[in-house]
């Protein structure tokens, strides 16, 4: 599909280009009737309307079938004039009705946006199988449950909630603009390379990286393996005097933005010392400065750190300076 100048460069006020365009394939590339199904509140339909009637023709102006639902209630003739021809009007009070049948992916609309910690914190993932940082909102418990039922009833269906005005935002971006709910992944701990299996590790790291290791041996220096029971996200370290240093961090294309990243994370957490490096021109930086306490920029890479003595930064910076590239360079790459 061939997009207008003007939708490209909305589209690159969302976010980063290779963000948008790869979201915008992934939601071309669905089986479904609709790519997804967008369910407003009551309160979003009375005081809404017109921000989310954008939202859904310019989602149709993608070339993406989104279907608005409302309650069995609802005025389904006066809503029809309110918003873009083209577009479907479901009805149902379940949204599980609908799922997987119409669509995998479920978007909850509400004047409040995402979900909530009771610190009125705002909270990005939302898991239902795993420990959560902290208890949600009251404000927020209904609609939380709600998603919660959903996901039970229906496991594997994209579940986000938002508010009206971050739509766009939240179904274009990696880091998006309201709470993914998810049932949380599996992360299996090794300590022995004999444990793992490499071939899917090696698929892993290729779809992640865009290219092969130079030299799969160099993981036998790898000393502790995180990776996803399912193999779509590893997070690898190696024992360095001034803590551990964090070798591979992957996540399979397609998982990008569904918060496996931060569940892989999570397991670094345990580690009080952590170093890594990447090139300057990796899209996850701006998030990988959010994790690091420093960071320092070379003419190849940017070294980042987190709970590293002063005293060893200038090792850690020799160390990751030093270190070969370890895929097959990309045609222009030094």
């Amino acid at each position: 599909m061939i997009l207008s100048k003007t939708i490209r460069l909305f589209l690159e006020s969302i976010g980063r280009s290779e963000e948008t365009e790869f979201y915008l394939r992934k939601f071309q590339d669905h089986a479904s009737p609709y790519f997804a199904l967008v369910i407003p509140d009551a309160q979003t339909l009375a005081e809404s309307v017109e921000v989310l009637a954008f939202d859904l023709e310019f989602l149709l102006t993608l070339g993406l079938k989104p279907a608005l639902v409302v309650p069995v209630a609802a005025d389904t003739k006066e809503l029809r004039a309110a918003f873009p021809d083209g577009l479907s009007v479901l009805v149902a009070d379940d949204p599980a009705e609908l799922v997987p049948a119409q669509s995998g992916r479920v978007q909850f609309l509400r004047a409040r946006g995402q979900l909530h910690t009771i610190s009125d914190e705002p909270i990005f993932f939302h898991y239902t199988e795993r420990d959560n940082p902290a208890p949600v909102h009251a404000e927020d418990t209904a609609m939380a449950e709600r998603a919660e039922a959903l996901l039970a009833a229906r496991p594997g269906t994209h579940i986000s909630v938002s508010s009206p005005l971050d739509l766009l935002r939240e179904m274009f971006t990696v880091r998006g603009a309201g709470t993914m709910v998810r049932r949380g992944s599996t992360i299996d701990t090794f300590h022995a390379a004999s444990e793992v299996d490499h071939e899917r590790l090696l698929a892993l790291l290729l779809d992640s990286f865009g290219r092969p290791l130079t030299d799969p041996s160099v993981l036998d220096s790898v000393s502790v393996w995180h990776i996803e029971s399912g193999y779509h996200g590893a997070a690898l370290l190696e024992d360095h005097a001034a803590g551990k240093y964090l070798s591979k961090f992957a996540v399979m294309t397609y998982a990008r933005g569904e918060g496996l990243a931060g569940e892989l994370w999570s397991e670094l957490k345990q580690y009080p010392a952590l170093f890594w490096r990447a090139r300057p021109n990796n899209p996850i930086n701006p998030w990988y400065l959010r994790q690091s306490d420093g960071h320092q920029n070379t003419r190849e890479w940017i070294v980042f750190w987190r709970g590293i003595a002063s005293g060893h930064l200038e090792d850690i910076i020799d160390v990751c300076t030093a270190r070969p590239a370890e895929f097959v360079p990309v045609a222009k790459e030094n």
